[in-house]
């Protein structure tokens, strides 16, 4: 406690900023874990998973060779870094992971085309 003021009662207590006990308002605040994505243990992990599985993962279930870009966690980390350090990846091209895995991580259902060259009924693949 601080020197008593002239009428025997303490000094107030600093004000905490409001700012303090606000939730997060920018993207980057919010999304803190994107900056996960720039540490030496992501680089790594991502460079040994390309090296390891150089095609896209969705595109070899279709018989098709494309260059994959991207190391893609299969299950969502949401923030955990438990989950982000150590979750599983796959290798995938920046194409499918863009639409295809946003769309399954959204439950939307997707359009899959068949061996045939038609549409197969459609499906919700969340939480794959």
């Amino acid at each position: 406690m601080g020197p008593l003021r002239r009428d025997d009662t303490p000094p107030p207590r600093p004000v905490r900023s409001a700012a303090v006990h606000m939730p997060p308002t920018s993207p980057d605040q919010r999304h803190a874990w994107r900056n996960w994505y720039k540490s030496k243990l992501w680089l790594k992990r991502r460079a040994e998973q390309l090296g390891r599985e150089p095609w896209c993962a969705f595109h070899l279930k279709r018989g098709e060779r494309v260059e994959a870009n991207t190391a893609d966690h299969i299950e969502r980390h949401n923030g955990n870094w438990t989950a982000f350090s150590t979750g599983r990846l796959q290798s995938l091209c920046h194409s499918c992971h863009s639409s295809i895995k946003q769309s399954m991580e959204r439950g939307k259902p997707r359009l899959t085309i068949g061996p045939d060259g038609w549409p197969v009924a459609p499906t919700t693949t969340k939480g794959a």
